[in-house]
């Protein structure tokens, strides 16, 4: 964060040159200012009437996403993952999913589950459950999905369908709730959407020798393919389907939220799927509920939005 960072976006905006970007840049918003905040927003919403479509990581650390910033416990999202111009995409796991060398695997219906490893990312103090370390060692080290309210925006006028007002739904105070929305309003959640971003259902990513002359050398091993998670993948993963899109229908359609929103309450089933947190715990593997504080359930919830995309519907706009 800091002047670089507006500076960055800024030039992003300015050169008008990116139709889709994915941001994994960022921090906790409490450790951001609300006049750092607004002027992020000014450039946001720049991108958005330009056309431009911004997707950012939501976060890696469940609900607590200042753990990896300063260390501290409190329930807090991350920015800019929160503004109300982006669209912030959360994570979700294929659970034991495996399609090993199937080039054309089924979808794994009943097994996607919100991110959070065997569970073990919560609030909870050290147990047997999660190996005597307690919750918030497991939310940093092995990872969750974030999700949950802004501190500093209201809730926009897109964000509205089944289960936007829940029972984690909390209302601007001034100060910690959405500070810069009127008193009573209530806030921004996130995520809006998610994708699969738990680093044992991984992505495919292929690490080249350092000195080679593509200049993307690898810090350390492994050399060569691996897997690799987190949210920072599962934005990209987002932000690609709607660059498709946009080439499909030959044209912008700048903030994404306002589409996803009206797709999901006009036909939910026929361009998504839900993460419900109901699914086939076993013997060696918990099934995961919720990221850590949230549960997910059915529709829209706090640990993974509306849900995960079924991308030829979203691209064709045609439902399933």
């Amino acid at each position: 964060t800091g002047q670089t960072s507006l500076d960055e976006y800024t030039r992003i905006a300015n050169d008008d040159v990116a139709d889709v970007i994915s941001s994994s840049w960022g921090t906790c918003e409490n450790d951001v200012t609300a006049g750092y905040v607004q002027a992020e927003n000014i450039i946001f919403e720049q991108m958005a009437l330009q056309g431009q479509s911004v997707f950012v990581a939501a976060g890696d650390n469940g609900p607590f996403e200042c753990i990896e910033i300063d260390g501290t416990t409190i329930i807090n999202q991350g920015d800019p993952s929160s503004q109300p111009w982006v669209t912030s995409v959360g994570g979700a796991s294929f659970f034991t999913f495996n399609p090993g060398v199937n080039p054309n695997p089924s979808y794994p219906t009943g097994l996607e589950s919100v991110w959070n490893v065997d569970a073990l990312c919560s609030n909870a103090g050290p147990s047997r459950a999660n190996d005597e370390q307690g919750g918030f060692f497991w939310c940093l080290n092995t990872g969750a999905g974030a999700g949950g309210y802004s501190q500093w925006w209201g809730r926009p006028s897109y964000q509205s369908g089944p289960g936007i007002t829940n029972p984690y739904t909390t209302y601007a105070n001034g100060t910690t709730h959405c500070a810069l929305a009127k008193i009573g309003t209530p806030c921004r959640e996130v995520p809006d959407v998610s994708a699969n971003a738990d680093e044992f259902t991984p992505y495919a990513e292929y690490c080249t020798p350092a000195g080679s002359e593509t200049y993307s050398g690898c810090a350390q091993p492994p050399i060569g393919w691996f897997g690799i998670g987190g949210t920072s993948l599962s934005s990209p993963f987002w932000s690609a389907i709607i660059a498709d899109r946009d080439g499909f229908w030959h044209g912008r359609i700048g903030n994404a939220n306002p589409l996803l929103y009206l797709l999901y309450n006009d036909n939910y089933q026929g361009f998504f799927h839900d993460i419900t947190g109901s699914g086939p715990s076993t013997r060696d593997t918990i099934f995961p509920t919720n990221n850590g504080f949230y549960p997910a359930t059915r529709g829209f919830d706090l640990a993974t939005g509306i849900g995960t995309p079924k991308m030829g519907a979203i691209i064709t706009g045609v439902p399933e």
